[in-house]
C-alpha cells in the first residue's frame, strides 16, 4: 500500500512531494558570469572590424555565441522551470548590455543615438527569450553534458 496509516486514528495521510533540488552557487553566478562573457565576446568581435565583410562576419559571429552563453544560463536554471530559465537567461543579457554599450563607446568614441541602443536592447532582449527557450528545453541535455559536475 502506498499510502501510510495515521497513528492518530488510521486516517490516511497525504505523502510529501519532494522536495526540491537545491540551485547551487554556480547557478546564482551563471548570470554574472554569462554577461562577463558576453562583454569580452563584444570586445573581441569589435576588434575584427577593419571591412564591411569582417564587421558583418564578426557581428555574426558574436550573436550566435551571445546566443549559445544565454542557453547555457537558461540550461543551468531549466530545473527551476522554464519560465525561471528565460527569465534568468534575459536577466543574463540585460547585465550585458550596460558592458556592450560601453565596449562600442570605447572603440568608437561616440555613443549611437538612443533609438538605436532602444533597438538593440529589444533584439538583445527577444534574443535573450529566444536562446532562453531553446536552452530549457531542447537543448538543455546537451548542455548540460558539457558542464562540469552535471
Amino acid at each position: 500500500m502506498n499510502a501510510r496509516r495515521s497513528h492518530r486514528n488510521g486516517a490516511v495521510r497525504p505523502r510529501r512531494a519532494a522536495p526540491k533540488s537545491r540551485i547551487g552557487r554556480g547557478a546564482w553566478l551563471a548570470p554574472i558570469i554569462g554577461a562577463t562573457i558576453i562583454v569580452l565576446l563584444a570586445y573581441l568581435a569589435s576588434l575584427e572590424q577593419a571591412t564591411p565583410e569582417i564587421f558583418v562576419a564578426a557581428s555574426l559571429v558574436f550573436s550566435i555565441a551571445e546566443g549559445i552563453v544565454l542557453a547555457f544560463v537558461a540550461a543551468v536554471w531549466a530545473e527551476r522551470g522554464i519560465g525561471i530559465a528565460v527569465a534568468m537567461s534575459v536577466l543574463t543579457a540585460v547585465l550585458a548590455i550596460p558592458g556592450r554599450w560601453q565596449v562600442a563607446y570605447g572603440r568608437t568614441g561616440s555613443m549611437p543615438p538612443v533609438p538605436d541602443l532602444a533597438i538593440d536592447a529589444g533584439v538583445t532582449l527577444a534574443w535573450a527569450a529566444f536562446a532562453g527557450i531553446a536552452g530549457a528545453t531542447i537543448l538543455k541535455e546537451r548542455l548540460l553534458t558539457l558542464l562540469p559536475n552535471r
